[in-house]
């Protein structure tokens, strides 16, 4: 008897740890860009290999992230590309940090920063949102 109350203690036990604990962890920190895909490959670098992902299609997006501070701040520092006219060559562009602010219902983390707001969802150290409207089909995930 005194094995099945320890055992049924243990399950217990185990059963309380589980990945929503990290659903409930705050936002701060820093968060970085892990996945940026088009919802249609192109092929932006010229090597006949249309791709999804934009991290690995430019090369650039690798230092992109958010800070997000204890007091509802968050600082965006974003990465773009251009290309070059005379070598045709990809360019990544670090641009600006832009400072802005977020707020938080349940997953739903919204960052609003430069002007727009976004709607990310948190599920453990995951924040994923994905574009609509002018731009359908991007998905975004960042991971802290």
């Amino acid at each position: 008897m005194k094995t099945y109350i320890i055992t049924a203690l243990a399950i217990i036990a185990l059963a309380s740890c589980s990945d929503n604990d990290n659903a409930e962890a705050g936002m701060e920190g820093t968060w970085k860009l892990t996945t940026y895909t088009l919802h249609t490959a192109i092929d932006v670098n010229n090597d006949t290999i249309a791709l999804n992902s934009m991290l690995a299609e430019t090369g650039c997006y690798g230092s992109s992230n958010m800070v997000f501070d204890a007091e509802s701040g968050v600082i965006v520092n974003d990465e773009d590309f251009h290309i070059e006219a005379e070598t045709n060559a990809i360019v990544c562009d670090t641009l600006s940090p832009v400072s802005g602010s977020y707020s938080r219902a349940d997953q739903n983390v919204t960052v609003t920063a430069g002007g727009a707001s976004t709607v990310f969802v948190k599920s453990g150290e995951k924040l994923t949102t994905t574009f609509e409207g002018a731009n359908p089909g991007i998905k975004i995930y960042f991971k802290q």
